[in-house]
């Protein structure tokens, strides 16, 4: 799961997903390399829904997190190059769907590539990962809270739905550009049960 959230002039990501706890075992640590969010040079965040679909090469491609992020230049130029590198890696998208979805954060700017390779830019939210009208209601429940609450509380939500572990939740913002991790402990939320 992954859900950005605008607040103020900043954009809080929260990450969860069950392939990165294997990836933050043989690292102990958290960086671009085992997580889906990537800081460009230029400060932009880029961040992939799900790991391990092949369309995670795009945050190792530097000309793909060079380029500008306008929503002229994400129809124009983004989207195409994404096709463009998934048929040269043999990522299957068929009928014009990826099995992926992208997260871009320019400063205050949230845009969402869908799977569809529909560009959505965000008022507020954007999530993607299982049950994610579940996740939506979360957090269109939770607005008077900070966004790493917000975040937390609607991982956590669904997890239990799933009867599995959130936890590690990574956490990040395009302020500080540094990560963070909550273990299961470290931070009570409290189940919302007026859903």
């Amino acid at each position: 799961m992954i859900i950005a959230i605008k607040e103020k002039d900043n954009i809080v990501i929260g990450y969860s997903n069950a392939e990165f706890w294997g990836r933050l075992c043989e690292k102990d640590y958290v960086d671009e390399e085992n997580v889906a969010i990537k800081f460009s040079k230029n400060g932009k965040l880029f961040a992939c829904a799900e790991m391990n679909r092949r369309s995670d090469i795009l945050l190792y491609d530097d000309e793909f997190l060079s380029k500008d992020i306008t929503p002229k230049n994400i129809i124009r130029e983004i989207i195409p190059y994404i096709k463009k590198r998934l048929k040269e890696n043999d990522q299957a998208f068929d009928e014009g769907r990826w099995k992926n979805a992208l997260i871009i954060c320019d400063n205050d700017k949230l845009y969402d590539i869908d799977p569809l390779f529909g560009l959505y830019e965000a008022d507020d939210y954007v999530c993607h990962g299982y049950r994610v009208e579940t996740l939506k209601c979360v957090l269109d429940e939770t607005t008077e809270l900070s966004a790493e609450e917000r975040i937390m509380k609607a991982i956590v939500f669904v997890s239990e739905l799933h009867k599995e572990s959130a936890f590690p939740i990574i956490i990040t913002d395009t302020k500080s550009k540094k990560f963070k991790y909550v273990y299961e402990g470290e931070k009570k939320y409290e189940r919302i049960d007026s859903i």
